[in-house]
């Protein structure tokens, strides 16, 4: 009986997402004026650094799941990022998911 009962949980997921990483295309611009230092400036370049990483991660989801038997089908919109960092602004991303319950 709890086989049956453990079996009944087990699923099989697939999931495609669309994850929002602002670009890091950077530009340097570099100008002297006569007799001063060179001066160069920088666009592009990220305000927070994305390898940054300090355990615990948060995970934000707005989300809808529509159950159709075996199957479930979650739409969601998610925000992650690392909580222990200030360095980490996270990323926000739009997800279609699909649960299979084989054993349900």
């Amino acid at each position: 009986m709890c086989i049956l009962i453990c079996l009944a949980s087990l699923y099989i997921e697939g999931a495609v997402g669309y994850v929002d990483i602002p670009s890091s295309h950077v530009k340097t611009y570099s100008f002297q004026l006569d007799g001063k230092p060179p001066l160069t400036l920088v666009s592009g370049a990220r305000m927070h650094d994305y390898n940054s990483a300090s355990n615990p991660m948060g995970r934000v989801v707005l989300g809808h799941e529509w159950d159709m038997g075996k199957t479930r089908v979650d739409l969601s919109l998610r925000h992650e990022s690392w909580i222990g960092t200030g360095k980490d602004r996270g990323t926000n991303s739009a997800w279609v998911s699909v649960r299979y319950f084989p054993f349900k």
